[in-house]
């Protein structure tokens, strides 16, 4: 990049913009292969535009949370926090033995998504880091990574293909807290458009 000064100068300077997270490179690169070339442009414009306001920080999850952040708006998705409610068997064997034999969730403020207008990306969305879930559950070094790219699996999940949800959370039941059963995901999804669209319920 070259910078002209006001007194007719001009500098030189080379700025790396590039992710040092591997885990939003590889989302990134997978995810283009199923965008197309402009829409691929734009997540990246965006994901940029969202980390420079972090002022490129590079703390552990960040990085990922802007991509994330960048992709739901590409897809026009809304987030939701969760309402964290005491468990009614906030200490049954299952969740003992869960804690014990799956990775622990991140200390982050979590959300839930939802949409109001069928978007034909969100398959090819949920495909993608689907499949890059799989081959990092099977590296046990990137655990961390898994941590992140779950939650965002299962959040698209749950408007798409709601059994795929239920795949991740059988294998990491305490990633997402509060977390939904997808049926009721799925009439809250089906209440919003009818309050939205003011359809009559039958």
């Amino acid at each position: 990049m070259y910078i002209e000064m006001s007194d007719g100068k001009v500098y030189f300077a080379q700025m790396d913009m590039s992710p040092s997270d591997p885990l939003v490179t590889q989302a990134m690169r997978i995810i283009a292969l199923v965008l197309l070339e402009d829409r691929a442009f734009d997540l990246h414009q965006k994901f940029l535009e969202l980390w420079s306001q972090r002022y490129f920080r590079t703390s552990p999850g960040l990085e990922f949370q802007e991509f994330t952040l960048a992709l739901f708006s590409l897809l026009d998705l809304k987030l939701h926090p969760f309402k964290h409610k005491e468990s009614i068997t906030s200490s049954s064997v299952w969740e003992r033995f869960s804690a014990l034999t799956t990775p622990t969730p991140p200390t982050t403020q979590h959300h839930f998504i939802f949409t109001l207008n069928d978007n034909p990306l969100l398959a090819p969305m949920l495909y993608a880091p689907h499949m890059l879930a799989e081959d990092l559950r099977l590296d046990v070094l990137r655990y961390e990574s898994l941590v992140l790219l779950i939650p965002f699996v299962c959040q698209i999940a749950h408007i798409v293909r709601p059994e795929w949800a239920d795949y991740w959370k059988r294998l990491c039941p305490n990633i997402m807290p509060g977390w939904p059963a997808p049926a009721t995901t799925r009439q809250f999804a089906i209440l919003v458009r009818r309050n939205v669209l003011n359809v009559p319920q039958v």
